[in-house]
C-alpha cells in the first residue's frame, strides 16, 4: 500500500513540475525559441516512466505476464526515462541558448547606444574636423577597451591615403603608415568592396608598411563610406590573436555608419562656412578692391615714381612692404619700395633671383621660431611679374603666412602689369634724362680749354665735372703719380682722412690700373670687400675711416688717366647704392669722359712740340682682348659724339670739336687694327696657348652668388668644378668663355633648378674633353662621356642645336660633340677638341734634363702667363699656370711641381703668403719671384718666405732659362 501511495506522489511531484518549468521558463510563448518540442516530449517520457512504476506497484502485477515480459518492461522504463531526460535536458539547452543570444544582442545594443551616446555628446562642440576625428576615435578606444586605431582619409587624386589622427601607435608605426599608396593592400580591398576586412599580419597595409614587421596580431578595417562617397577608413589593432569577430564588427558597424556620416556633414558644413565666409570677403575685397585699383589706375595719367606707385599698391595681399624690383645683367635691382631700404637677405636675394629669371608668380615663406621654439612661417611673400623684362611687384607681409585666392592673383597681375609700365616709364625717362646729361658733360669736358702746358689745371677743371656726376653719397678720389707711388690729390671727402693713402703699384684695382692701363671696375659688396683686402693694410684702414657711416662700398671703378702712355693720374670712386642700373651707367659715363680726356691729351701732344727725349715710349704688343677693350671704348666715345652733334642748339666751335673727335676716333680705330696678330701661310691667326681650366674657373668666380651657387643664364645653379689636368689648347681665351657661356645657357635652358651641374675636363686618348652634366642631390654625377658618347662634327648635327650659337664656335675650334639624345632634357653636353691645336714652339730646343722640369706658374695678367708658358714650352718643360694665389696652391697640391714662378704683386693672395704656403707644404721647392717697374724689393722678407731667385721685369729667354737652370740644380742637390 505504502509502495503505491509513493508512485501517485512521484506522478502529482512530476505534474506540479512540469507545470512550473512550462510556466515559469514561458516555453511555447515564443514561436523563435526552439527545444520547446524536445522539452514536452522529454516530460512525456518521463510521466510515461512513472505511470509504469505505479502500474508495477499493483498488488496483482506479478500475475499479470509471462516472466519474459517483466524483463521487457523494467527495460522500456529504464530507456523511457534515459530518453526523456535527454530529450528534457537537450530541449532546455536549445531553448536557454536562443535566450542568451537574445541577452547578447541587448546588450551588444545597449552598449551600442552608450558608445554612441558619448561619440555624439562629443560631437556636439565645434572642434576642428582634425581634432573632432582624435576625440571621437580616443573614446571609441577607450569604450571598446581597445589598444591602437588609427582613422585614414582616401585622398583619389594623388592616390594615397592620409593618416588623419592616430591613438595607441608609436613614432615608427605612425611613420610607416602616414602616407601608403591607393593599391593592393587591405584597406583599399575594403573600401572597394565596402566590407569590413580582417587581418593577421601587419605588412597586409601595404606602403612602407609591408617591409616591416609588427607586434600587432589581429587589424579589424572598417570602410567610411557615406552613399557613394567612400572617405576613407577606420582602422583598429590588438596584440591579441583573433581578437576581432563578426560579433564584434556588429557592434562597431553602427559606429562606423555614424561617423562615415558625421565626417560628411562636418565637410558639407565646412565648405558651406567656406563659401559663405569667401563670399563676404569677396563683397568686402570688391569694395576694397575698387578702392585701391581706382588709386593704382590714376598712376597711369600722372608722372608717378616706383616709390609712390608701391605706397599706393600697399594693403594688396595683406601686404606690409612693397617693392618693385628687376633682373639687371643677372643682379638684383630695385627700382623703388615702401621702405627706406631693403632687408633683404642674400638666401633670400637668391629665391628672388630665381624667381624672377622663371617669370612666374610664386609666393616665398621665410621661416621663424615662436616663444616656445616651435617652427612658424615669420613672413611671406608674394612675386607677381610685371613684364617679360624680368621686372615684377613683391607684396610682403611680415606678420605670418598670406594667402592666394583666384581673385586675389588676377588683382595682383593687373596691379603688376601697371607697375611694370611705371618701371618703363621710369627707365625711359631715367635714360633720356642719362642721355641728357650725358650730352651735357661731354660738352663740358669737350669746353675744357687744355694745353701742353694747361694739362694740370685742366685736370682740375675735370676733377669739378666728374664732382657733378657721382652719386654724393659716394666717395671719389684722384691719385697722382710720385714716382712708383701713386698719392691721393683730391677727394670729396674729408682732406685730413687721406693724407697718407699712398698706393703701390700693382696693389689692389688702383695700382693694377697704373699696370695695365685699363679701366677697373668690381661690383657687389662681397667682391669690393674681396678686392680691399688685396691693398695694404694701412691703406685699407684709410679707406674705412673715409667711407664712415656709409656702410660697405658697392662697387668700386678705377680709370687711368694717360700721359705719353704712362698713366700719371687714377681718377677712383668707390659707391653705395644697391642699383647695379644706376652702378653699370655710372660706370659707362665715367668711361667715356675719362677716355675722352685721354683721347684730348693725345690729340693735345700731337699738336704740340714735344722734346726728342720726351718722345712716346714705344707701345707694346697688344692681346687681342686689350684691343677689344680698346675698340668698346672708342666705340662709345664716338656714340656718344655722333649722338649729341644731332643737337641743333650745339655752337659751332663745339661742333667742330665732335667732328674732330670722331676723325680722330676713327684714325686711332684704324691704328690699333695694325696691332692684331699676324695672319700665318693658312690665312689662320697665330694663336696663343689658353688654359681652358683657368678660364673656366675665372668665368664661374665671376658669376658667384655664394658657395658653390653660380649664375648661368640669370638663374642660380649648384656647379660643381671637375677640372682635371690637361694641356693648354691654341684657342683664343675669350672665344673659349664666350663658348662656355653659350654652352651652359643652352644646357640649362630646362634645367630644374635643384639639380647639380657638373663641369669636367679631362684627356682620354690623345683628346681634350670638357662635359657638362647635371644630376639630382644624392646621386652620382654622370660619368666621363668619352668612353660612351658618340660625337659628331657640327655640321652634321639634327637642325634644333645648329642654330645654337656654341656650335657655330665649335666650327671654328674644329671640335666634336656629343649629347644625350634619348631624354627630353639632356643629361650631358660633351665636347672633343684635338690636342693637335695645341702649339709647340721650338721643339729642337731641349732641356739637358732626361726627364722635363714640371713648373708653376702664377700672375694675375695672362699676357705674362701666356709669355711664361710660350717659354717654358719652348725649352721642352711641364707647365701650368694660375691666375691667382689661391688656384695655384690647389694646382700645387695635384702637380707638385719642382718650380714654382710667382709675380711678387698679385690681387687676393700675393706672391710672398703664396711662397711661404708653399714652402711650408713642400720645403725642397724651388720659388722664382717675379718684379718689376723698379719696385722696392726687401730681401728679408723674400728670404723669410723662402724665395730662391727674383726675376726682374722685362726680362729676356735667356735669363729666364739660367734661373730655371739654377733652380733645377739645386732641387737635384736638396
Amino acid at each position: 500500500m505504502f509502495n503505491q501511495l509513493t508512485a501517485i506522489f512521484y506522478i502529482i511531484i512530476l505534474i506540479i513540475l512540469s507545470i512550473f518549468i512550462i510556466y515559469r521558463l514561458k516555453i511555447g510563448k515564443t514561436k523563435e525559441a526552439g527545444g520547446t518540442g524536445l522539452v514536452y516530449a522529454g516530460l512525456v517520457l518521463i510521466f510515461v516512466t512513472a505511470l509504469i512504476n505505479l502500474l508495477q506497484q499493483q498488488p496483482g502485477y506479478p500475475t499479470w505476464f509471462l516472466e519474459k515480459i517483466y524483463t521487457a518492461i523494467m527495460v522500456g522504463k529504464f530507456l523511457s526515462l534515459l530518453i526523456g531526460l535527454l530529450l528534457f535536458t537537450a530541449g532546455l539547452a536549445i531553448y536557454f541558448s536562443y535566450w542568451g543570444d537574445r541577452d547578447r544582442e541587448v546588450a551588444n545594443h545597449l552598449e551600442k547606444l552608450k558608445l554612441l551616446e558619448n561619440l555624439q555628446i562629443e560631437s556636439r562642440y565645434p572642434y576642428p574636423i582634425s581634432e573632432l576625428l582624435d576625440r571621437i576615435l580616443k573614446n571609441l578606444l577607450a569604450g571598446l577597451e581597445e589598444e591602437a586605431g588609427a582613422i585614414f582619409f582616401l585622398n583619389r587624386n594623388q592616390r594615397q591615403f592620409v593618416l588623419t589622427t592616430a591613438a595607441g601607435l608609436s613614432k615608427e608605426e605612425i611613420s610607416l603608415l602616414e602616407y601608403y599608396p591607393y593599391g593592393r593592400n587591405i584597406v583599399t580591398q575594403a573600401i572597394e568592396e565596402e566590407t569590413p576586412l580582417l587581418s593577421s599580419d601587419f605588412r597586409n597595409m601595404g606602403g612602407k608598411a609591408q617591409l616591416a614587421a609588427s607586434r600587432f596580431r589581429s587589424i579589424l578595417v572598417m570602410p567610411l563610406i557615406s552613399g557613394k562617397d567612400k572617405l576613407g577608413a577606420l582602422l583598429l589593432f590588438s596584440q591579441e590573436e583573433r581578437r576581432y569577430s563578426r560579433e564584434y564588427i556588429s557592434i562597431i558597424n553602427p559606429v562606423t555608419e555614424w561617423l562615415s556620416e558625421k565626417i560628411e556633414v562636418t565637410r558639407l558644413i565646412r565648405d558651406l562656412g567656406k563659401s559663405t565666409r569667401e563670399l563676404e570677403s569677396r563683397h568686402f575685397r570688391f569694395e576694397d578692391f575698387f578702392r585701391q585699383i581706382e588709386a593704382v589706375t590714376s598712376s597711369l595719367g600722372e608722372s608717378v615714381s616706383p616709390t609712390d606707385f608701391t605706397a599706393r599698391c600697399l594693403g594688396l595681399l595683406g601686404s606690409d612692404e612693397v617693392w618693385l624690383l628687376g633682373l639687371v645683367e643677372g643682379r638684383l635691382n630695385i627700382y623703388g619700395g615702401t621702405k627706406e631700404k631693403s632687408d633683404f637677405s642674400d638666401n633670400f636675394k637668391t629665391a628672388l633671383l630665381s624667381a624672377l629669371s622663371k617669370n612666374k608668380a610664386v609666393i616665398l615663406n621665410q621661416e621663424g621660431r615662436d616663444e616656445l621654439g616651435n617652427a612658424i612661417i615669420a613672413r611671406s611673400s608674394v612675386l607677381i611679374p610685371a613684364d617679360t623684362r624680368g621686372n615684377a611687384i613683391l607684396f610682403r607681409n611680415n606678420n605670418g603666412l598670406t594667402t592666394v585666392a583666384d581673385f586675389d592673383l588676377k588683382t595682383a597681375k593687373m596691379v603688376a602689369a601697371i607697375g611694370g609700365l611705371i618701371i618703363a616709364n621710369g627707365i625711359s625717362k631715367h635714360a633720356s634724362d642719362s642721355r641728357s646729361r650725358a650730352i651735357e658733360f661731354i660738352v663740358n669736358v669737350l669746353k675744357i680749354k687744355m694745353t701742353w702746358e694747361q694739362i694740370e689745371t685742366s685736370l682740375k677743371a675735370l676733377v669739378q665735372e666728374l664732382a657733378g656726376i657721382v652719386p654724393p653719397d659716394s666717395v671719389f678720389l684722384l691719385y697722382k703719380r710720385q714716382g712708383e707711388h701713386f698719392k691721393v690729390a683730391h677727394s670729396n671727402s674729408n682732406d685730413g682722412e687721406f693724407g697718407e693713402l699712398i698706393i703701390s703699384i700693382g696693389e689692389g684695382t688702383t695700382g693694377k690700373t697704373a699696370v695695365v692701363k685699363a679701366n677697373q671696375f668690381v661690383s657687389g659688396a662681397a667682391s669690393v670687400a674681396e678686392n680691399l683686402i688685396s691693398y695694404d693694410e694701412e691703406n685699407v684702414g684709410i679707406l674705412n675711416r673715409l667711407f664712415g657711416d656709409r656702410g660697405k662700398p658697392i662697387f668700386q671703378a678705377d680709370y687711368p688717366i694717360m700721359v705719353k702712355g704712362q698713366v700719371e693720374s687714377i681718377f677712383s670712386i668707390f659707391g653705395f647704392q644697391d642699383s647695379p642700373l644706376i652702378n653699370m651707367e655710372l660706370h659707362r659715363l665715367l668711361s667715356v669722359l675719362i677716355g675722352l680726356f685721354n683721347l684730348r691729351i693725345e690729340v693735345c701732344l700731337i699738336n704740340s712740340v714735344v722734346p726728342a727725349e720726351s718722345s712716346p715710349p714705344e707701345l707694346e704688343t697688344l692681346t687681342v682682348s686689350q684691343i677689344n677693350e680698346i675698340n668698346n671704348d672708342l666705340a662709345a666715345i664716338s656714340g656718344y659724339c655722333q649722338m649729341a652733334r644731332r643737337d641743333l642748339n650745339l655752337t659751332g666751335e663745339v661742333a667742330n670739336s665732335f667732328d674732330s673727335i670722331l676723325n680722330i676716333t676713327e684714325g686711332i680705330a684704324r691704328k690699333v687694327k695694325s696691332f692684331l696678330p699676324e695672319k700665318t701661310a693658312e690665312g689662320k691667326a697665330v694663336e696663343n696657348l689658353t688654359d681652358i681650366n683657368l678660364v673656366t674657373a675665372d668665368f664661374f668666380r665671376h658669376n658667384g652668388i655664394s658657395g658653390n651657387l653660380y649664375m648661368i643664364g640669370g638663374r642660380p645653379f649648384e656647379v660643381n668644378l671637375n677640372l682635371k689636368d690637361i694641356p693648354a689648347l691654341g684657342i683664343d681665351a675669350d672665344a673659349f668663355e664666350s663658348f662656355l657661356d653659350s654652352a651652359s645657357r643652352t644646357f640649362t635652358e630646362n634645367v630644374a633648378e635643384d639639380e647639380i651641374i657638373t663641369i669636367g675636363t679631362y684627356p682620354y686618348q690623345d683628346r681634350i674633353y670638357v662635359d657638362i652634366s647635371r644630376h639630382r642631390k644624392n646621386f652620382p654625377p654622370v660619368e666621363p662621356v668619352a668612353a660612351f658618347g658618340r660625337y659628331l662634327l657640327p655640321n652634321m648635327l639634327e637642325s634644333l642645336l645648329k642654330s645654337k650659337d656654341f656650335i657655330s664656335q665649335l666650327t671654328v675650334f674644329e671640335a666634336e660633340f656629343a649629347y644625350d639624345k634619348y631624354s627630353r632634357i639632356p643629361s650631358y653636353f660633351s665636347f672633343r677638341f684635338s690636342q693637335k691645336s695645341t702649339i709647340q714652339f721650338h721643339k729642337e730646343k731641349k732641356p739637358v734634363h732626361s726627364e722635363p722640369i714640371s713648373i708653376l706658374a702664377v700672375d694675375d695678367q695672362v699676357v705674362i702667363l701666356e709669355l711664361l708658358a710660350a717659354m717654358c714650352q719652348s725649352m721642352g718643360y711641364k707647365i701650368v699656370t694660375a691666375r691667382n694665389g689661391h688656384d695655384a696652391l690647389d694646382l700645387f697640391e695635384i702637380h707638385r711641381p719642382e718650380i714654382v714662378i710667382a709675380d711678387l704683386f698679385m690681387s687676393g693672395m700675393n706672391g710672398l703668403e703664396l711662397a711661404a704656403k708653399i714652402k711650408s707644404l713642400s720645403p725642397s721647392t724651388q720659388i722664382i719671384m717675379i718684379t718689376g717697374w723698379g719696385a722696392t724689393v726687401d730681401r728679408e722678407k723674400l728670404s723669410m718666405a723662402g724665395v730662391d731667385s727674383i726675376l726682374h721685369k722685362p726680362f729676356r729667354m735667356e735669363q729666364l732659362a739660367d734661373l730655371i737652370a739654377k733652380a733645377r740644380s739645386s732641387s737635384i742637390r736638396s
